[in-house]
């Protein structure tokens, strides 16, 4: 566990990131996870449980994003439709990105009201660990 959070810490502070937001999920809550993560955000980054909503502004315009540990809703044949079924029925974003699971995945569409998104997943950072192979789901790089 000790290296582990060396590790944690390596990550998050040593390699000099400009981290936007760390959005905590359901591991982070476990083991004093949390309490780990606000100790190190020496830096004050942004820190949000399961759920960011958040504004990019560029010299462009603005953006909105909806970022979650993970949304409501699966499908064994689309790993976005928790994503698609957020933009579709809750409140809009121009972005939404979820994390949590062993895939990843990328889609941009238009709604039939004319409202576009980008849905964005990314693939959690284990590979082959026992619940991963035990469960039979698929590792994706």
């Amino acid at each position: 566990a000790s290296e582990a959070w060396e590790l944690v810490e390596w990550l998050l502070i040593d390699l000099g990131i400009n981290w936007l937001l760390w959005l905590l999920g359901n591991h982070d809550a476990w083991n004093f996870g949390k309490r780990i993560f606000e100790k190190t955000n020496a830096q004050a980054v942004l820190m949000r449980d399961w759920d960011a909503k958040l504004t990019l502004a560029s010299p462009t315009g603005e953006a909105t994003v909806w970022a979650r540990h993970d949304f409501k809703g699966s499908s064994i044949y689309n790993e976005l439709h928790g994503l698609k079924r957020a933009a579709m029925m809750q409140e809009h974003a121009d972005i939404y990105a979820a994390f949590h699971r062993h895939t990843w995945g990328v889609a941009q569409g238009e709604l039939s009201d004319g409202r576009e998104y980008c849905l964005i997943r990314a693939r959690g950072y284990k590979m082959d660990d026992d619940y991963a192979l035990k469960g039979g789901f698929i590792q994706q790089e």
